[in-house]
């Protein structure tokens, strides 16, 4: 909701703290100006660009964090000020030897590689005086130049490249040296590009060797750096008349300088006012930063995700295709101007469903609605699929929902239903009840879905999302190095190989035989391991440790939490008759493999991550939901994997398997509700190949499962358990549990904090 007329004055006006008689007061801005105004003399470039169209305003900045130049000041003495001085540098300073980089100046000349990449090119084209797009056309023009002379654009994306090509005099980039801000850390680059937040990454600023400056320039009558900020604004939502009046009197009081001040010393930031900026005292490592925030400045972005793609897209083409940097330019460029030109946003056509689908969840929705629009009789003419950026998806939901522009149809992971129970439609009555006939929706859903289903999709009784597809925890191993291993012991007649020779055969069923296998098939040297047999044992690096923890604390007879879904057991006795404590066995028990003391020690915290260690063949298995596989072939797409279920603790107790999975929900104002349903309802009654139905099928004994097909036979006895409002608070609290950071004590008061919690709090 754009700013009321008059609204930033009197936020301005409205408040100036009182000072003591020995300050002399700053001075104060010029009173009565207009908002947009009040945006384009207070604030940097980047406020009027984002915040400003036409005589509106949307929004108040809140601090400002810019691009910055961090350098190593035990080889630098007095860091570049132009890029034409970084060049200089480079080619004094690098030590190459033919390709190979021994110590590289700068990291830059990368996409993956380089921290910030498309930040930094955009900033190279415009301190080139690039103009990035033609709002009134919605044209992308980046890679023209009004003059007829080369674009400027041209030029910064070449400049940028040189650093990574071996046959230009400014070569001194290459990704084997990791990311730009570890290499600096690290000692192997002497200057990288970052960001205030990027501090911690690079050690403390001042009381190290790293120092920071100024960004460099083209052109320094003219500075420039890329700048990004929070802003506070009034939503949609705010219908009522004095309620948004109430909202924008708040958030204009954020416009005050003393408000401004107060924030950004309170928060350590820096100020988005340039004048409370100018003023400000945070410490010697805040000062570039500070001085900086009069000429943060961007680009606009019709859709972020889009804009950055297309800059994505023109690095990849100059960088890892060796394309001709106007060629790639011009397709980076076309490709956008597609798509300022065709219709975006929310499909508003009522014969058309929108479904929003997280990149992570790999559930094929497109054949699902093929398949819909074959077997069943709808007005609907399309239902159009995207997918969104997991760690955006919030975001852009909220914002689209805000704007009454939500979706029909979204896709969330399975443990965050209750957090986004407030934004959903519960499902009519009946819509999932298979059986009716005297027993509730809820009975029905328990009893003919997987049970982690009705742990998840139930609040008091209602449904309020389905999944199409379920995956289960398994064990993921490479077939050729388990194979490879197996034989190195075989010729060396290794005794406890050969007394194991039908478990490794076989594979593990129990614990215990992982235990061994563990053993067994690690190559170590005292506590030196060279090649783990397993990924357990660690947090932190062990994709999935939270599931780990939670379903052997179900199979060791604990519950994550009481029935009421108020607190968590994991430190409790069992009974009162029992002093053993379910949450402290299945620490035990995953703790041992990374334990040196353990005879079946295999792993720790100096590996990589487990689902990046399997795919780079540096460890034989790994626990992994299937769609982890993707990311695995992706890597590497020779790999030959094998799988096994997960483990039990005994061959005569009933499976228990860790579930994961994505549901689909409809928003609470979606335009249409009925259609959307149809469509859920009828996905999730497919009986296609490319799924695993969540409907409830007979277990396998322990005994047998070894005999199915791992990735589908473990799903039916899969279960999930209540996390709260804030699923990522507790699998933090549980992975550092594992990584000994926490006490089971005090993993358990995290979880229950965050239980207690309310919804968006």
């Amino acid at each position: 909701m754009p700013a009321p007329d008059g609204v930033l004055t009197s936020g301005i006006d409205g408040y100036q703290r009182e000072r003591p008689k020995t300050e002399t007061p700053p001075a104060w801005p010029a009173k009565k100006r207009a908002n947009k105004d009040i945006i384009a003399q207070d604030y940097a470039p980047i406020a009027t660009n984002d915040l400003v169209t036409g005589d509106q305003v949307w929004g108040v900045p809140l601090n400002m964090d810019t691009l910055a130049l961090f350098y190593d000041r035990s080889q630098i003495n007095i860091p570049p000020k132009t890029w034409n001085e970084v060049a200089e540098l480079t080619r004094r300073f690098t030590l190459r030897s033919g390709n190979a980089i021994a110590r590289s100046t700068i990291a830059l000349g990368d996409t993956a590689s380089v921290n910030h990449a498309i930040d930094i090119l955009s900033t190279l084209m415009l301190q080139n005086g690039t103009k990035m797009v033609d709002t009134a056309r919605k044209t992308a023009t980046f890679n023209i130049s009004a003059t007829g002379a080369i674009p400027p654009g041209t030029n910064a994306l070449t400049y940028y490249t040189s650093f990574g090509q071996p046959n230009k005099d400014t070569y001194t980039w290459t990704r084997s040296l990791g990311s730009s801000l570890s290499s600096l850390k690290d000692g192997k680059t002497l200057m990288a590009l970052g960001y205030l937040s990027d501090l911690s990454k690079v050690g403390p600023v001042g009381q190290t060797r790293i120092g920071v400056a100024p960004l460099p320039q083209v052109d320094t009558t003219k500075p420039l750096t890329y700048g990004r900020y929070l802003a506070a604004t009034v939503t949609k939502q705010t219908a009522e008349p004095k309620r948004a009046k109430a909202a924008w009197q708040f958030v204009s009081l954020l416009a005050n300088p003393d408000v401004a001040e107060q924030y950004a010393t309170t928060l350590r930031l820096p100020a988005a006012r340039i004048d409370v900026a100018k003023r400000l005292t945070l410490g010697p490592q805040y000062a570039t930063f500070l001085n900086q925030v009069a000429i943060g400045t961007n680009w606009p972005k019709s859709e972020v995700q889009a804009a950055d793609a297309a800059m994505r897209d023109a690095l990849t083409l100059a960088v890892d295709k060796s394309e001709n940097p106007q060629k790639a330019l011009d397709l980076a460029s076309k490709e956008y101007t597609t798509f300022l030109q065709r219709k975006t946003g929310i499909e508003t056509d009522k014969n058309i469903l929108s479904l929003w689908q997280r990149s992570d969840d790999t559930v094929d929705y497109v054949s699902l609605v093929s398949d819909y629009f074959s077997n069943n009789k709808t007005d609907l003419q399309r239902i159009v699929v995207s997918k969104h950026d997991p760690d955006r998806y919030e975001w852009e939901l909220l914002n689209a929902l805000a704007g009454r522009q939500g979706p029909d149809v979204l896709s969330l992971s399975h443990d965050a239903v209750s957090r986004y129970a407030p934004i959903l439609r519960a499902f009519p009555k009946d819509s999932f009840n298979t059986i009716k006939k005297g027993v509730s929706e809820a009975d029905s859903v328990r009893r003919t879905y997987i049970p982690a289903v009705g742990t998840d999709v139930l609040i008091d009784g209602q449904v309020y999302a389905m999944p199409v597809h379920v995956e289960s925890l398994v064990l993921a191993y490479n077939r050729e190095l388990w194979r490879k291993i197996i034989n190195l012991r075989s010729a060396a007649k290794d005794a406890l190989y050969r007394e194991n020779r039908a478990l490794l055969s076989k594979g593990p069923m129990l614990w215990d035989d992982l235990k061994v296998i563990a053993q067994v098939l690690t190559e170590r040297s005292g506590t030196t391991v060279s090649l783990p047999a397993l990924a357990m044992g660690t947090g932190s690096n062990v994709a999935h440790a939270e599931d780990l923890f939670a379903v052997l604390v179900r199979q060791y007879g604990g519950q994550i939490t009481d029935p009421d879904r108020l607190v968590t057991g994991i430190h409790l006795p069992e009974s009162v008759s029992s002093s053993k404590v379910a949450g402290q066995e299945a620490l035990t028990l995953i703790k041992s493999f990374a334990d040196p003391k353990s005879l079946y020690y295999t792993w720790n915290k100096t590996f990589p991550n487990s689902i990046e260690a399997l795919a780079d063949e540096k460890v034989i298995a790994a626990f992994i939901y299937p769609r982890d596989e993707r990311q695995i072939r992706a890597r590497n797409p020779e790999i030959d994997l094998g799988y096994f279920p997960l483990p039990q603790l005994s061959e005569t107790a009933t499976p228990i398997d860790s579930a994961s999975y994505f549901v689909l929900a409809i928003p609470r104002n979606g335009k249409r509700p009925n259609d959307a349903l149809g469509f859920i309802r009828a996905s999730v009654a497919s009986t296609s190949s490319r799924l695993t139905s969540p409907k409830k099928r007979g277990i396998a004994p322990v005994l047998d499962r070894l005999n199915g097909n791992a990735k589908s036979a473990t799903v039916h006895s899969a279960v999930s358990y209540y996390k709260g409002h804030y699923p990522q608070e507790v699998d933090q609290a549980f992975i550092e549990l594992i990584d000994g950071s926490v006490t089971l004590d005090q993993a358990a008061s995290r979880v229950n904090q965050a239980l207690k919690k309310k919804v968006f709090e």
